[in-house]
Formats: structure tokens, sequence, C-alpha cells
């Protein structure tokens, strides 16, 4: 899958450990995908390329990524306590410095299916979480937008 033809013309083979230019574009655009998605969350569109590890389990090596704006400090304080942790843990994968630590479009596409699933508004248990108060945001800020 290509989202735009941005990378077409570069030559994407590398040390990465991914010869082929298919997956490179892929890692490319998930990488791109996480740094939206980040930006989004933290409200800053000129985040910064410091790169924190990333630890999924006691004792597993962490993944370097550059999402260390969402990732808890060394005093563990955490600057984003209201995003949802496994949320927290996929944008930091999109966004590994290493690309074969990005997660392939299906492992991605299964953890958001799961989560769906399983986590409803009543799961959050946060009035600001129901369809309603959702649809009233995105009328908000999306659709009635000041474009002046």
């Amino acid at each position: 899958m290509l989202i735009d033809f941005g990378s077409g013309g570069q030559d994407l083979e590398g040390d990465d450990g991914y010869d082929d230019m298919q997956s490179n574009a892929i890692i490319d655009n998930l990488q791109d995908i996480g740094y939206i998605i980040n930006a989004l969350a933290v409200l800053n569109y000129e985040l910064d390329t410091t790169t924190a590890d990333l630890v999924t389990e006691p004792g597993h090596p962490g993944i370097s990524t550059r999402a260390a704006e969402l990732l808890p400090d060394s005093n563990g304080n955490d600057p984003c306590p209201n995003l949802d942790e496994s949320l927290k843990t996929m944008i930091c994968l999109c966004r590994a410095v290493q690309p074969s630590n990005v997660p392939q479009i299906s492992g991605l596409a299964n953890m958001i299916m799961e989560h769906i699933q399983e986590r409803d508004e009543e799961w959050y248990d946060d009035e600001y979480e129901s369809d309603e108060k959702i649809a009233v945001l995105f009328q908000t800020l999306l659709f009635d937008a000041n474009t002046s």
C-alpha cells in the first residue's frame, strides 16, 4: 500500500533489513502516520527528534522510538496521562527508529480491531468518551472549524 508517491523516486534499499521498495514505502507511510497521530496527541506539530526506549514487557529490551514525548520521564511522570496506553504503544511502534521494529499493517490492524471490539464508552467510564460527545467534538473542530 502506498499513500502517495513522495518516496517513489528514492532508492529505498538500505541496511534496515528490507530490500524491496514496497516494504520500505509501507514502513515510511506508517512512520508518517505515527508522526501525525503523535502530533495530534500532544497538540504540537513540530515534534522534536529525541528518542527514548519503549519497554513493552519487564525485562524486555526497549524499542527506540521517536515518540519520547509520550513516554514517562526518568521519574515516572507521565506527560500524557489521559492518552490510552495501548494507543501510546502503537504510536511509539509506528515511530520506531529501527524500521524492523515498525509493526506490519496486519499486526497494527489486529491491535486496533481488538481494542475497538473490547472497548466502548462504558469501558472508559468517562463522559467525554461517549459517542455523542465525540460527534460534537468532531463537528466543532473539523466541520465547523474557523477557516480564516
